[in-house]
Formats: structure tokens, C-alpha cells, sequence
């Protein structure tokens, strides 16, 4: 055998044991992932939207429990959570009526929620299992969506990898939201595209349609991903109503019509729509919100906010490397296949952070709006990483700081998960639920808005512990069976009223996150003078 032939072949087994060793971690990584998705669902502090899932899946608003519940009357714990229990008293139809009340959350999730809280419990591990098993669904879809961009194995596998222990989306996996079923039809529906250009048969074209339909029935912001397949299909076709771009107009259309009932439900309520432009946000704090955001899609830095050069300087090299990811896929492969990425990120950002730049507001600030620009990201991050790993074509830096990166990036994001704590709000909230459980008859009382943090907070107390709700210009009265008077995020106003009714407030602050947030209620030793 010749000398070129025996380099040859010992390239080629090289190459070959690489990408066994590469399919190996990729296994492992997927079976962490499902792992962490699928095991302790009740560890995470219940968020406030997740309340709010549960309350309107059982039929109530926000203001049935303000109305019912914030009355300064003394309640136990079972008596606040009946509101987040489908029972006999409210019917399919008042859930229903709760969704309509929120029109910028459309209730096809919701729906399924309902059913699966009555087959299965209305636990938290019962709720947030439905999203669990939807968001395992997007294993496979980026991958297929891979395989369609680049006919490459060893790219969806890398993107798998990304995307099983990726905080963000491990986060959305165990949260009562309709987020990862929103991933799940982000890339379904890019697979299904890219499918059906290539294919051109009307039955792709018929999956195509159900996906744009079961997208907008799942989020409204599905409308950034087919914005920008609309932006793809007229670059592909150069602008002519060619068949490809009849198909996919017809494909659309028969989606959005489908929608259409939604539509006229957003109409009508339109006047209840959340105002992201209502409170306009200093660029730098926007900026360190998006680091935040980015960061959360590789690293789980919660426990770090505070840390903000940290913060910032990971978010930087994130930025470096996203960049330098897309540089690769824009030099190395097809312009159809860099442009559809290319597009699908910039077409979220673009509508969300430049009118906030030029306009002002805060659209941006949610770093769950920019899922689909995320979603792009991995992608172009996913291809590097292939790269890095078996050709390193790019010699700007060398071969095994490229790998270094590879581990870098899927054992930062198994690492910060194992680490996480659950960021200051879930250590606000454990807190003040442990002193309240310490106590022999605890009487905990608050103004503060249900779903943000007594409904999250009610799911950490003991059932010995008793709430005194009030809202408006409430003064409450507190019986004196009680041993221990907590006072939970108050207003200034209530505490104002309460130093007046001569009570004395202390300060219970075990640690920073809770300075100023939770006081002990005790009777005056002088009476205040009014």
C-alpha cells in the first residue's frame, strides 16, 4: 500500500473514531436532558404565570380571586387554592371564558391543560409533565430540521445536544406554559417547509398548513416564524408567483383562516391586550436584560444576576461566538441554506428590540418573545460545533481550543443546571415560607398582586398557615388567636395603615433577598398618635 493511500485510510479511521466518540457524548447529553425534564417537576418555585395557567384552566380570572379572596377576611390555604382546582362548579365553558379574557394567549395549550389536569391530577408535577413530554418532541424536529438544511447527521445530533441541556429550554420543559410547545411548532413547522419546497407534494403542503395553524392556535409570536418563511419563499422564488410560492401562499392562507375565529376574538378584546409600550426601559438595563436572555440559552446564571460583569462578559463571548458561528455558515454553505437561519433571526429582532431602540418600550426585555431568534442561534452554533469537531476548517484558532469549546458549551449547560438554586425569587419565597412554617398559629397577610407572588408562595406554606388578603385601601383586622403576624410584601400605604391601627412593624430579613419584603406584625408598646 502506498504511503498517500496508508494516510489516507488512517485519516479516514481517525475520522471515523471521532465521530463515534462525538455520537457517544451526544447519547449521554439526550439522556441527561430527558432526565432533567422529566424527574423533580415540583422542584422549581411555581412562577407567577404558571398560577395563572392554573387559574384560568379552572374556570376563574384574576378578578374572581380579587373579588372573592382579597376581602380581609382570614382564609386557610385550601380555601385560596380551590381557585387553582377544576371542580364541579366550573364547567368547561367558564375555562373558556377565562381564556377569551386573555386574548394574546391563544388556548389551544390551555385546552389541553384542562384535560390533562382531569386525567391526571392537578398537582404541579401533573400540569408541568404536559410540557415536559411536548418539549421532548423538539429533539427530533431539530434534528429533522437539520437534516434539511445541511443533510448532515452530525449537525442534528450536535443541535440535539444543544437543545436537550440548554437552560432555556429546560426551564420551558417544566413550566405550566404553552413555551415549549411553541419550540415544538417553531421548528416543525421550518422542517415542514423546507420539506415541502424540496418535495413539492400537496400532502407536505397539507402538514405545512396544520403547522401554521396549531402555531398561531399555540402563540401569537408564531406569526415571527412565518413572517420570515413568507421572507424565505420570496427570496427562493426571486419574487415570481412561481408553484412553490402559489403552494405556500395557499398553505398559509388555509392556516390563518383556520385562526380566524382567534382573530376575531383579539378583535373584540382587543382593549385587554397587555401594553409592552406602556414603561419605557433605559437601553443599558435592556441591554442587560438581553444578556440575561442570551446567556439563559447555554448558561444558567439566575443565582448570578447580581454579578453583572460576569453577567455581561459571558453574554459577550456568547455574542462572539454566535457571531462567529454565523460567519462559518455564511462562508461554508449554500446561500439558501444560511439565509433561512440568517433570516430566522433577524426577523424576531428587528420587530421586538428596534422599535424599542427607536420607539421605546420593553417588547424585548422578555426573553421568552426571542425564542425563535434563539432557536436560529443554536443552529448556527450547532454547525460550528460540527465543524470543531471533525475538520476545524477554519484555522483562526487551533483544533483543540475549538473542541474545548464543544465541551465548554454542553458541559457549562449540564454544570449550571446541577448548580442552580433557583435565582432570588425562589429564595425570596422559600424564606419567607420557612420562618411562616416555623410558627405555631401564623396568620400571613398581603396586598400584593396573587399571581405574582402569594399564589407561587401558598404552594411552599404548611396547611397550618392562615392568609388575610386585602387590596385597595383595606385596613385588616387581625384576630389575636394568632401567635405570629407575618406582613408579605406590602404596600407603603398598608403598612402606613398598620402603624396607625398601633401595630408595630419589624423587619424580618435572614438574608438580602428578603430586606424589605417580609415584616413581623407586633402590637404597639405606646399608642400611635393620630
Amino acid at each position: 500500500m502506498k504511503l498517500s493511500q496508508l494516510a489516507a485510510h488512517s485519516s479516514a479511521v481517525q475520522s471515523n473514531t471521532v465521530l463515534l466518540r462525538a455520537w457517544l457524548v451526544i447519547t449521554i447529553v439526550v439522556i441527561i436532558g430527558v432526565f432533567f425534564r422529566l424527574v423533580d417537576l415540583d422542584w422549581r418555585v411555581l412562577t407567577n404565570d404558571e398560577t395563572l395557567t392554573f387559574l384560568r384552566i379552572s374556570g376563574y380570572s384574576k378578578n374572581d380571586l380579587f373579588t372573592q379572596v382579597f376581602n380581609g377576611q382570614v382564609i386557610t390555604l385550601g380555601e385560596l387554592q380551590q381557585y387553582q382546582r377544576p371542580h364541579f362548579d366550573r364547567s368547561l365553558l367558564d375555562a373558556i371564558r377565562a381564556f377569551v379574557g386573555h386574548p394574546e394567549h391563544p388556548p389551544l395549550y390551555y385546552l389541553m391543560a384542562r384535560f390533562w389536569v382531569q386525567l391526571f391530577g392537578s398537582s404541579v408535577e401533573g400540569l408541568r409533565s404536559l410540557s415536559a413530554l411536548i418539549s421532548l418532541l423538539a429533539l427530533p424536529c431539530i434534528y429533522w430540521l437539520c437534516l434539511e438544511l445541511f443533510g448532515s447527521a452530525l449537525v442534528g445530533g450536535m443541535a440535539i445536544a444543544l437543545v436537550a441541556v440548554s437552560p432555556m429550554h429546560l426551564f420551558h420543559a417544566q413550566s405550566a406554559r404553552q413555551n415549549s410547545a411553541w419550540i415544538v411548532m417553531i421548528l416543525l413547522s421550518s422542517w415542514l417547509l423546507l420539506r415541502s419546497i424540496r418535495l413539492r407534494t400537496p400532502s407536505n403542503w397539507w402538514l405545512y398548513a396544520a403547522t401554521v395553524a396549531v402555531g398561531l392556535y399555540t402563540h401569537l409570536f408564531f406569526g415571527f416564524t412565518l413572517l420570515g418563511h413568507g421572507i424565505y419563499v420570496l427570496w427562493l422564488e426571486s419574487g415570481r408567483l412561481s408553484r412553490v410560492a402559489i403552494a405556500y401562499l395557499r398553505a398559509t392562507l388555509i392556516g390563518i383562516v383556520v385562526f380566524t375565529p382567534w382573530i376575531a376574538v383579539i378583535a373584540v378584546q382587543w382593549r385587554t391586550l397587555p401594553n409592552r409600550t406602556a414603561r419605557d426601559l433605559p437601553v443599558l438595563t435592556l441591554v442587560q436584560r438581553w444578556a440575561v436572555s442570551l446567556n439563559d440559552v447555554f448558561f444558567n446564571l439566575d443565582d448570578l444576576r447580581d454579578a453583572a460583569l460576569l453577567v455581561n462578559g459571558v453574554a459577550l463571548m456568547l455574542v462572539l461566538l454566535v457571531g462567529y458561528s454565523l460567519y462559518l455558515l455564511c462562508r461554508d454553505t449554500p446561500k439558501p441554506v444560511w439565509l433561512f437561519i440568517v433570516i430566522q433571526i433577524a426577523v424576531p429582532l428587528l420587530l421586538l428590540i428596534g422599535p424599542d431602540l427607536i420607539l421605546g418600550g420593553q417588547r424585548s426585555a422578555t426573553g421568552r418573545y426571542l425564542i425563535p431568534a434563539f432557536l436560529g442561534m443554536q443552529l448556527a452554533v450547532a454547525y460550528c460545533m460540527s465543524v470543531c469537531i471533525t475538520t476545524a476548517r477554519s484555522r483562526m484558532v487551533p483544533l483543540y481550543l475549538c473542541r474545548s469549546l464543544v465541551v465548554l458549551l454542553i458541559s457549562g449547560g449540564i454544570l449550571t443546571e446541577l448548580l442552580y438554586q433557583g435565582g432570588p425569587f425562589k429564595a425570596e419565597l422559600r424564606q419567607t415560607a420557612w420562618i411562616a412554617n416555623q410558627a405555631d398559629r401564623p396568620l400571613l397577610i398581603s396586598d400584593a398582586d396573587a399571581g405574582i407572588t402569594v399564589l407561587p408562595l401558598s404552594y411552599q406554606l404548611n396547611p397550618t398557615v392562615q392568609l388575610l388578603l386585602v387590596k385597595g385601601e383595606m385596613t385588616p383586622t387581625i384576630p389575636d388567636r394568632f401567635t405570629d403576624v407575618l406582613l408579605f410584601r406590602p404596600s407603603d400605604g398598608l403598612k402606613t395603615r398598620l402603624q396607625q391601627h398601633n401595630y408595630r412593624l419589624v423587619s424580618v430579613k435572614p438574608s438580602a433577598v428578603l430586606d424589605g419584603k417580609l415584616w413581623r406584625v407586633e402590637p404597639a408598646l405606646q399608642p400611635v398618635e393620630r
